[in-house]
């Protein structure tokens, strides 16, 4: 029997394209950072990513937002969607990607 239980997803946009589905808005804030790291001059330790993630997902409450695309940083875009649980467990690989 499918599972209709709703669930929040939270879906990075990068540069590089889209990055995997998650339940949780932190995991897709963690995927921008990550990428952003890779790029920068200065490579961030892991403490100040997490703290910069906890940041911007507790001062943005992302957690909170309706459906659509919104941008973090300029070509940085997290996508929330609410779907039944079914959808996101048929999507084709492990957590959404």
């Amino acid at each position: 029997m499918l599972d209709c239980t709703k669930v929040k997803t939270f879906t990075p946009h990068i540069p590089a394209g889209t990055g995997p589905t998650f339940i949780k808005a932190e995991d897709a804030v963690v995927e921008i950072l990550a990428d952003l790291n890779e790029s920068a001059i200065r490579v961030l330790s892991n403490d100040q990513l997490e703290m910069m993630e906890q940041f911007i997902t507790d001062t943005l409450r992302i957690a909170d937002w309706i459906d659509g695309t919104y941008t973090i940083f300029e070509d940085y875009q997290i996508e929330v969607r609410t779907m039944q649980q079914w959808q996101l467990d048929q999507m084709p690989e492990f957590n959404g990607y």
